[in-house]
């Protein structure tokens, strides 16, 4: 259990700046018509998050990494706003604009 703890304190230190959850491993999705679901970040706390989810459940769960690679239906904002993350803006925040 105390190692439990300190990878989560560990990943919550790590992803508290990140630009897309703000530290909270989740955020909102939105599909082509402005519904919203919540998907897992890329960010260490999302990664940490998504890997104790069971196969089955993670398979219906949006994951903000496959959306940054382009292989996901889902957007990072909803149609209705503007100011999408370009992919130079995705490059400067993680070092890479695609991932495996």
């Amino acid at each position: 259990m105390r190692r439990l703890d300190a990878d989560l304190q560990r990943v919550m230190r790590e992803s508290r700046d990140c630009p897309f959850c703000e530290g909270n491993g989740q955020r909102l999705v939105f599909d082509r018509e402005g519904r919203s679901v919540t998907a897992h970040c890329a960010c260490s706390y999302g990664r940490w998050m998504r890997n104790l989810v069971d196969y089955e459940l993670r398979l219906r769960i949006p994951d903000v990494t496959e959306i940054l690679a382009g292989r996901s239906p889902w957007q990072l904002e909803s149609p209705e706003d503007e100011g999408s993350l370009s992919r130079a803006q995705v490059e400067a925040i993680f070092g890479r604009s695609t991932w495996p």
